[in-house]
């Protein structure tokens, strides 16, 4: 027997079968704009996608749900993991049936940050261990951009990838230190 899908968001809203991209398909909730997405389904189809153009509506609004969701399959708490994009929002997975809720806007804003093929990857450990030190960085550069501003923290930059290509790197910095 055949139990309907209920949306995460809208709990009296059953999720229709359809197309998140094409040839992708998904659970998608009319109510609330989002998208459950099996991942054996993304697997299949992501083989395939690379000769398949994804378009992106750049005005696309993004939601993000802040409240932990349960699975609309086995009811367990979903895990909310990092997007890696510049957006930051969360996207959740449940580890148990491998399914992702994807927010209205999510797939379009994954899809524009060059990550629509690649959600396998970013999902992992060492996916979500790569965006958050992105996001510890970004976080880092904002304060330093605060304190120092803008125009310093860019000469910075530069002075470090000069730096980094240097062979002489160390004596180049020991010299700055003690004033030659």
């Amino acid at each position: 027997m055949y139990t309907p899908l209920m949306s995460p968001c809208a709990p009296q809203q059953t999720l229709q079968r359809g197309e998140l991209a094409p040839g992708l398909l998904a659970w998608l909730c009319k109510e609330s704009g989002g998208a459950l997405l099996d991942l054996q389904d993304y697997r299949r189809w992501a083989e395939q996608a690379v000769a398949v153009p994804l378009t992106v509506t750049a005005e696309t609004a993004l939601h993000d749900g802040q409240g932990v969701r349960r699975c609309p399959n086995c009811t367990r708490l979903m895990q909310r993991l990092r997007s890696g994009t510049e957006q930051g929002f969360r996207i959740d997975r449940c580890a148990a049936c491998q399914l992702v809720w994807l927010d209205r806007g999510e797939w379009d804003a994954l899809a524009a940050a060059g990550h629509a093929l690649h959600l396998q990857a970013l999902l992992s450990d060492a996916g979500q261990r790569l965006a958050q030190e992105d996001e510890l960085r970004e976080r880092r550069e904002a304060e330093l951009a605060e304190r120092l501003g803008l125009d310093t923290l860019r000469e910075l930059q530069r002075m470090r990838v000069w730096l980094d290509g240097r062979s002489d790197r160390d004596e180049l910095l020991n010299l700055l230190r003690n004033g030659w």
